[in-house]
């Protein structure tokens, strides 16, 4: 339960009232932006082997950070954090090493680079 309420549209429905933007992470099922207005996009996690769940949620919130940091649009920045969340939760350390690497590759196929 978050804002009183269950269901992530009703969630961001009451926290759209109180913020401009919103964002629930959603687990393994990615995460929503919106806002007043209800869901406006709903970015699904990609499909990984989860070796440790450990920092997922920090991930999330660094990569999503890091790119509005950039002035990436937020619906792309949610799609970093969702993705660096899925590096890290597919890692055996709480740090994704091959991160680096697994970011340009990443970037390019989105058109970031």
């Amino acid at each position: 339960m978050l804002a009183g309420v269950t269901g992530f549209e009703a969630q961001m429905l009451v926290l759209g009232a109180q913020f401009r933007k919103v964002v629930i992470k959603r687990g393994r099922f990615g995460a929503a932006l919106g806002g007043g207005d209800g869901v406006a996009i709903s970015r699904a996690a990609p499909i990984v082997d989860v070796v440790d769940s450990t920092g997922a949620g920090d991930a999330f919130f660094s990569g999503t950070v890091a790119a509005l940091i950039q002035e990436i649009p937020l619906k792309t920045a949610v799609q970093w954090g969702t993705q660096i969340a899925a590096w890290t939760i597919e890692s055996t350390e709480s740090i994704c090493r091959e991160l680096p690497q697994k970011w340009i590759q990443f970037n390019k196929s989105i058109g970031c680079v």
